[in-house]
């Protein structure tokens, strides 16, 4: 099965379910511009439906490889990682999310909340670091009608004000 049939069968899953998701990831930076290598599929679920979730995807011949209350990666044909919305913050991720002609009918998170799931990855896990920065920079560049006064909002959550600055620059007149 190829990756994008595997993205379009999970986002089914979750559709039939009525379960809220946005597409995160590699596939996400590809629908706003950015084509990119992955592996993967990730999506930001809405964590009241934690449960079920984990049920449906069982039910689906998924096999867990990790799940905490903020996190379930699975595999199956190809590796996918599910991102629980368990705070308000991220609940209001999903509520931004919009479909994007790329991905016709699967949400994807926007810009400005892509770079706050990346500040919290790389402060997370240091190891990222670089990648999560380049991810950044490169949606900064992407997009022109970025969200600024979020993406500050999100550093200032993760003390990282002053890299984030930085790497916002001056908006372009």
């Amino acid at each position: 099965m190829s990756l994008e049939s595997f993205l379009n069968e999970t986002h089914a899953l979750l559709e039939d379910a009525q379960i809220r998701h946005a597409l995160i990831g590699g596939f996400a930076m590809a629908a706003l511009g950015h084509a990119r290598a992955t592996n993967d599929v990730d999506f930001l679920v809405d964590g009241r439906r934690h449960q079920q979730v984990l049920k449906r995807f069982l039910n689906a011949g998924f096999e867990v490889f990790f799940h905490s209350e903020e996190v379930l990666q699975l595999n199956r044909d190809h590796p996918l990682d599910l991102l629980f919305a368990n705070r308000p913050v991220a609940q209001e991720m999903l509520s931004r999310a919009a479909t994007l002609p790329k991905y016709r009918g699967i949400p994807v998170l926007d810009a400005a909340d892509m770079i706050g799931l990346k500040i919290q990855a790389y402060k997370n896990n240091p190891r990222r670091e670089l990648a999560e920065l380049a991810d950044i920079l490169k949606l900064v560049e992407l997009c022109k009608n970025l969200d600024r006064s979020r993406v500050m909002q999100y550093a200032e959550i993760f003390n990282e004000q002053d890299r984030l600055n930085n790497l916002l620059g001056d908006p372009e007149p």
